[in-house]
């Protein structure tokens, strides 16, 4: 299993609109630690063209980030 296939497996399964995640909560649902990029570089959570497995997780679901506060370690998904 790769290291996001918990996330893909999340989203897939979530039914809410919007949805605003702790760090840590991706974290719990990963069993495993966020990266340090994640922290650091706002770039880390782009959604781009596709090549960041993570992002796809939550597209593939219908998502789009709608807000990032790395400060807070905070992020808030909405449902297209």
């Amino acid at each position: 299993m790769a290291k996001y296939d918990p996330l893909v497996h999340f989203f897939a399964r979530c039914k809410d609109t919007e949805l605003t995640m702790r760090f840590s909560e991706i974290e719990s649902v990963l069993e495993a630690k966020l990266p340090p990029s994640a922290r650091k570089y706002r770039e880390w959570w782009n959604e781009g063209n596709g090549s960041h497995y993570w992002a796809n997780a939550w597209m593939a679901a219908g998502y789009r980030l709608d807000d990032l506060n790395q400060t807070a370690e905070r992020v808030r998904f909405v449902k297209r």
